[in-house]
Formats: C-alpha cells, structure tokens, sequence
C-alpha cells in the first residue's frame, strides 16, 4: 500500500527515525506483526473564521472544546476509556514567534499530573508550503502510559504584523502509538492555510452531535467548533467562538431553559415582550430594536427580537437576535449576539440554530426548573460578546484519561 508522503517525510518514515532513536519502538507500539487501525478521513472542511482547511477522521467521535484555543477535539474511545484524540489549536501570535515557542507554548506536559516526559524527536516538515515542526513525546499521565505526535506551524496574515499559530496533536494510550503518525501525516496532507475572516461573515454549520437536556425535554446542536459549557442542572448551554481577526470572543449562543409565569403563552411571551421594550426604551439613546414578531424554535411557534446596540458615535457595536418558546410549563429562551456590524450573521445563525432545536418529554417536572426572572430579558451592555463570562483559557482538553 503506498504512503502518504507530505513534504519529504512519510508517517512511516518519522516511526522508523524514532524507534532508531530509543533503540525501541515508539512508546504505546502495538508489536510489528499487529498492522494498526486505519483511521480514513471525510471530506476537507473549510474553517475559514480560522484560516484553515483540513480533512477530519471520520470515525473519530466530536466532544465539545471548552476553551478558546482549541478549534476541536476528536476521540476514539474503547467503553467509557479514550484511547486516542485529536485536537487542534488556534492562536493569534506576534510576527516574531516561531514554531518552537509555539510548541513551548502549548506544552502539555506542563501539568503536575505527568511524569517521564521524554521528548523522542524534533522534525521539520514543509505543511502548506510552510515550514513546520513534528514534535514526538512520550510520558506518563495519572499512572498511563501515552504517545504524542505534535505539529506546529505558524503563517503570516496579511500586512497585520501578526501570525496565526496552529498545533495539530495527536495522542494515544499504550498500545495505540502506531496509530498516531500515520494519522496526523494523512491530516497533514489535506491541511490548506488562508487569512482568516471575520466570524460574522463565516456560515455556521450545526455540529453533528446534539447537547442534550433531557430534563428538560430539549436538545440544542450548538455551531459547529463552537466553545459549548453547559450548567449543571442542565438550564443554561452557553456557547462562543474567537474571532481571529480582532484576538477575542466575536459570537455567542445561551439557551437557558425557566419556569414559565403563569397565564397563557401568548400572555407569557406578549409580558416579556413588553417588558423587553421597556428595557430598549430605557436605553434608547444606544439602543434598537431592529425587529418584534413571531418566529419559532424547532417546531414550536414562539417571538422574537432583535435588538442592536451603539455606541455614542452611533456606530453598531453588536446585535442579538432573541427567541423563546413555552412547552408544558417550561419557558425556552434562545440568543445569538455578535460582535460588530453583524445584525445580519446574528439573524442568520439563528434561523438555523432555531431549526435545530429538537423538543422530547422532560424527566423532571417543571416545578424543578429555576423561576423566571422578573424583567425581561433585555440586552447586553455594548460590546456584550467581549464581556460575557465565557469560558477561561486552559490548556487544551486532555485526552485519555487527564
């Protein structure tokens, strides 16, 4: 079977180079005679809000990425115990850093729960017509044994004095580390690199996998490659995404699910319609309401508005498109804000956010729900993305076992 080859260096390659250089084969190795997993992969996707194209594994299950430079997180699991994931990090850097600093950067054995952390090999690769880095680790994680494949690249963006960073890793528990070269040399392969966009110009796409409330009777797929948190008692999913060409969170999605007030549903939406218009009017001075009137979530009839805000200039600092529904004594709560002059990208991701909400039957009563809150709902502060309480940088989402 031939290899993929990208730059001047096969998957096949780069393991023959390290086992040279242990003396043994790549820690995790299943033995030679046991050929490893293929992991074929699906169609390019374009992330053009990142700057990046890249082929996926197919068979490789999402799990959500809750910090802001993780792009996604891919895992192959075996019952409940990852064996192998894939991540990819995004990071506006200066002009001035390199691949190693990125890798240093993003080190993530720099956790007090690894130990035996050896380096096995450093590896220029050309990705993308760029020159990047493979780093391949080995070390010990809560008492498992795992292999890593790391590769750092780094691309100017315009005249903006800037670079985008990415690393692509990939890692695996013992007995899977053959498996993780062939892989990320198959991705590295498809990878293509572009200036990024605005994010209120990229479209959204649904993420495959619903986040589900089924207390609740609701599941909500957020945006793809989103960063998606979800409460507890399962009232409140709030998802966002960076927007890399300004370095901050540019967009956000909030489902929060309430007891309804009494009094019938056109009552109950029409009070918090009111009130959300006595909200607007008191801040009218920066304050808009762009549009009120019925529009739906999945296949329940509701209200919407939406509201833009501005700054003393006048000029559009953000916009949030604003939907609820009452289901069974439950009042559902949608918004979609986005930074900039985006009341266009607010409305369009909530159309197609709002058609891929799905209503079961709630396990816990009603009753159980928190109490709505007594003013409407009312908006943001200007600028409202950039102030939300968005999930904190971390280092990225281990894999197995972390």
């Amino acid at each position: 079977m031939r290899m993929r080859i990208f730059g001047a260096v096969t998957a096949a390659s780069l393991l023959a180079i390290c086992s040279a250089l242990t003396g043994q084969p790549v820690a995790g190795s299943a033995p030679a005679s046991s050929a490893p997993r293929s992991f074929p992969l699906g169609p390019t996707s374009s992330l053009a809000f990142a700057g990046i194209s890249i082929a996926l594994p197919k068979d490789l299950t999402p799990e959500p990425a809750t910090d802001e430079s993780s792009l996604f997180r891919l895992v192959d699991k075996a019952g409940e115990q990852t064996v192998l994931a894939v991540t990819l990090t995004v990071m506006p850097v200066k002009a001035t850093a390199t691949v190693d600093s990125l890798l240093r950067a993003t080190d993530p054995t720099a956790s007090l729960n690894f130990s035996n952390v050896k380096e096995l090999r450093r590896q220029n690769l050309q990705v993308a017509g760029l020159q990047g880095r493979v780093q391949l680790l080995s070390y010990t994680c809560r008492k498992l044994d795992l292999t890593a494949v790391r590769l750092a690249m780094a691309r100017p963006v315009g005249q903006s004095g800037m670079q985008m960073g990415y690393i692509l890793t990939v890692e695996a528990l013992s007995g899977h580390g053959r498996e993780i070269l062939p892989l990320l040399a198959s991705m590295a392969a498809s990878i293509g690199l572009s200036d990024p966009v605005s994010l209120r110009q990229d479209k959204v796409e649904l993420a495959p996998m619903a986040i589900s409330a089924d207390r609740w009777g609701i599941g909500f797929r957020p945006p793809a490659y989103w960063k998606c948190q979800s409460s507890a008692d399962q009232t409140l999913i709030v998802c966002y995404q960076m927007d890399y060409t300004v370095n901050q969170p540019g967009a956000r999605a909030t489902l929060a699910v309430r007891q309804a007030p009494a009094g019938s549903v056109d009552e109950i939406l029409q009070k918090f319609m009111d009130e959300l218009q006595a909200d607007v009017e008191k801040h009218k001075i920066n304050v808009k309401v762009v549009r009120q009137g019925q529009a739906g979530m999945g296949e329940l009839p509701g209200r919407e508005t939406v509201i833009a805000h501005y700054d003393e200039q006048g000029k559009l600092t953000d916009a949030m498109d604003h939907r609820m529904v009452v289901r069974g004594g439950l009042l559902y709560t949608l918004e979609v804000l986005y930074v900039g002059d985006s009341i266009d990208a607010a409305q369009r991701t909530m159309q197609t956010l709002a058609e891929g909400v799905k209503f079961s039957v709630p396990t816990a009563p009603a009753s159980a729900a928190p109490a709505a809150p007594e003013a409407g709902p009312g908006g943001p502060p200007p600028g409202g993305a950039t102030s939300t309480s968005a999930p904190a940088s971390a280092a990225a989402t281990p894999p197995a076992g972390r």
